[in-house]
């Protein structure tokens, strides 16, 4: 994560899996939040990234024949540790993808992919009131 001045590095990490042969897990965007701890988004076609208290903990390839991308999203504290123990949360988003064919030229299989994470500042309350 790159300092409010623009000017240096406050944290970095390597995060991702080992990929399907053809296609690498990609990063396509990054927020910090109040606290200091940073998210990552993008793109992953690989069945071995690291989870932690996932909300999707296995990758879903599809059913075409080519593996298609899952979301995924990594939340860090650089305070916390060194490396692995900085990971907080990391889990796959998305599905199977879908696979569509252009009559008589080409089948395409397409995956999920995040482009933008954002913190809400605002504290999530759930219940209600009497």
């Amino acid at each position: 994560m790159v300092h409010e001045d623009g000017q240096s590095l406050d944290y970095a990490t390597l995060y991702g899996g080992s990929g399907n042969g053809d296609n690498a897990d990609a990063g396509a965007s990054v927020a910090v939040d109040s606290s200091g701890h940073g998210y990552i988004t993008g793109a992953t076609f690989s069945s071995d990234l690291t989870t932690k208290n996932p909300a999707v903990a296995s990758y879903n390839a599809g059913a075409s024949t080519k593996q298609v991308s899952n979301v995924f999203v990594a939340e860090f504290d650089p305070t916390a540790a060194t490396g692995a123990a900085s990971l907080l949360y990391a889990t796959y988003l998305g599905g199977s993808g879908a696979t569509g064919t252009i009559t008589g030229l080409l089948s395409l299989s397409i995956g999920d992919v995040a482009t933008a994470v954002r913190i809400d500042p605002s504290p999530v309350t759930f219940g209600w009131q009497a």
